[in-house]
């Protein structure tokens, strides 16, 4: 009966789900969505074991959910809009870690709910506005590292000028390719090594950070290697080569960020303590723990 239900689930979510993965294949800054989709994967299955206690009672709150992310998928058919559909699917996708956890253990459930949250573009246009904002961040911040190489050049708008040669920075440059895709690797690392709330979010925050340095310096190097010296980074496998040893460099930079951060908000082992800890101890062990183990008695996670 499980397996009918999931089939059909499947069924009725499939045409929007098409549609979806269509759009987002056909925009760069979201081809990394297979990636993020066979992650899920693999860590729901792995992290998922039976469990030996008896299943907990069914709470009202799975039938809530149910009900509202029906009531999404209703107004995308409505709509005819994928963006709901995917919305709809994430929210039951929810729901249904919720009731496995019945029956079953999952380790950090809902950072895997948080993960499919990857395969949802930002509504409203905002994507378009923040990749504007990448673009040009990028573009300026470029023309004054060339600036202080002494690199003869001019920037306008996101088009760099050489002396005969243009390189327009929404196409070969563009600054949310990398961010998107070095967020989700960092969202993915963080919840594979199952990171607390507040380690996670600055992870993300200062993987938008290094995604932005590597654009820069692609950017910087590719001016510079032309100018200089004439040979053009801008296109075929000498881009993409560029591109993915830069890519590799920005990811070592976030796994170095998570080691670091997981050394400076470590719960305050305060067994070490000579008095009895104070409010403002308790208070960041509650933060930063996230139902960790103090330091010392469990290093799962470090």
């Amino acid at each position: 009966m499980p397996y009918v239900l999931l089939f059909l689930i499947a069924l009725g979510y499939a045409p929007f789900l098409y549609l979806h993965f269509e759009l987002m294949w056909s925009q760069p800054q979201y081809q990394y969505f297979p990636f993020v989709i066979g992650a899920l994967a693999w860590l729901a299955y792995s992290r998922t074991s039976p469990n030996p206690q008896p299943p907990a009672p069914s709470s009202k709150l799975t039938l809530l959910g149910i009900g509202v992310s029906w009531l999404v998928l209703a107004a995308a058919t409505f709509m005819f809009s994928p963006w709901l559909a995917m919305l709809s699917l994430i929210l039951l996708f929810g729901v249904g870690i919720w009731h496995v956890s019945r029956t079953h253990t999952i380790t950090n459930p809902w950072g895997l709910w948080l993960i499919s949250f990857l395969l949802l573009p930002l509504p409203l246009g905002l994507d378009r506005k923040l990749v504007q904002a990448l673009q040009g961040m990028s573009s300026r911040v470029s023309s004054y590292m060339l600036d202080a190489l002494g690199v003869m050049h001019s920037m306008e708008g996101n088009v760099l000028r050489s002396v005969n040669k243009e390189f327009f920075v929404d196409e070969a440059c563009s600054g949310i390719i990398s961010v998107m895709s070095i967020i989700a690797c960092a969202l993915i690392y963080s919840v594979w090594k199952n990171r607390p709330l507040v380690h996670l979010l600055l992870s993300v925050v200062i993987a938008t950070l290094w995604a932005m340095a590597l654009n820069i310096a692609r950017i910087t190097l590719i001016a510079v290697f032309y100018i200089q010296w004439g040979i053009d980074l801008s296109a075929g496998w000498q881009h993409e080569t560029l591109g993915l040893v830069l890519f590799l460099a920005a990811f070592c930079g976030v796994v170095g960020t998570d080691f670091l951060l997981a050394e400076c908000l470590a719960p305050i082992d305060w067994r070490t303590l000579s008095e009895s800890p104070t409010r403002l101890v308790r208070w960041f062990n509650w933060l930063v723990g996230a139902g960790r183990e103090l330091r010392g008695a469990s290093q799962d996670g470090e």
